[in-house]
């Protein structure tokens, strides 16, 4: 054989081994940089939905928030109640006066703060239970022992947060 043929059929096998190895690394760095781009793709998505989460649960709180305030403002209008309320561990004469409290925002958004599933949701909605139960009783003394306690406990946290 031909030297020359050699080092050709040599020097061919070596182009080919490379151009190999090069197609597969090749191959392998545009697949990684695919998965790279994905997945800073999906965590820009991640970061979206909890963006959007947060500003909803922002929003949902502010609402809640006033209508509770103004709700609140016309049961402890009565400033012996909170006074009964710190002396007494079981329930007590009080007529409540005939207050009706506004629901428009709680009912709008009960199902959308029932997607939160937390603490303050549970407080939340023991709050709307106080002012339900306060029009559905009109004296402190028709309450049950667990209704009583239920209702001191949350007229408590609306002292503490929403005066």
């Amino acid at each position: 054989m031909d030297a020359d043929f050699i080092n050709g059929l040599v020097s061919s096998g070596i182009t080919l081994i490379v151009g190999a190895a090069g197609a597969i690394v090749a191959y392998k760095g545009t697949i990684k940089g695919a998965k790279i781009q994905i997945e800073n793709e999906h965590k820009k998505l991640e970061d979206a939905a909890k963006q959007q989460v947060k500003f909803t649960r922002e929003a949902i709180e502010n609402f809640l928030t006033e209508e509770i305030k103004i709700n609140f403002i016309k049961l402890k209008d009565n400033y012996e109640l909170t006074n009964f309320l710190s002396k007494n561990s079981e329930p007590f004469k009080f007529g409540f006066n005939s207050n009706k409290y506004n629901y428009d925002e709680f009912n709008n958004l009960k199902y959308k703060i029932i997607e939160f599933e937390s603490d303050e949701t549970k407080e939340i909605i023991n709050i709307y239970n106080m002012f339900h139960l306060t029009e559905r009783k009109t004296d402190i003394l028709s309450f049950t022992q667990q209704e009583f306690n239920d209702f001191k406990s949350t007229y408590d946290i609306c002292l503490n947060k929403y005066s």
